[in-house]
């Protein structure tokens, strides 16, 4: 009996937990991160190579994180920037 009431209570409490309203925020990507002076060597860059800033740029609002992208979009970023460490384009959060 003392089991069954554990069970009931277990279940409530999860049931009514549930129903609390939790907070839904949006992850800031990758381009919206991106520091404002790499932002505008995207735009001069982007008249010489808009294949490569079309493809930097849809790889960076996929993105949240920076461990998450491709290695290929770190080479793009690399040589459009000239940085060898991702990590010191963007804002810290």
């Amino acid at each position: 009996m003392v089991f069954f009431v554990y069970i009931l209570f277990i279940k409530y409490l999860f049931v009514d937990l549930g129903k609390t309203n939790t907070m839904n925020y949006k992850m800031i990507s990758l381009y919206d991160r991106l520091k404002p002076h790499y932002k505008d060597v995207l735009k001069i860059k982007n008249i010489s190579e808009p294949e490569l800033v079309n493809m930097i740029v849809e790889a960076l609002e996929q993105e949240c994180y920076v461990a998450d992208l491709k290695y290929s979009s770190v080479l793009n970023l690399q040589f459009l920037f000239g940085n060898i460490n991702p990590f010191v384009y963007f804002k810290d959060l």
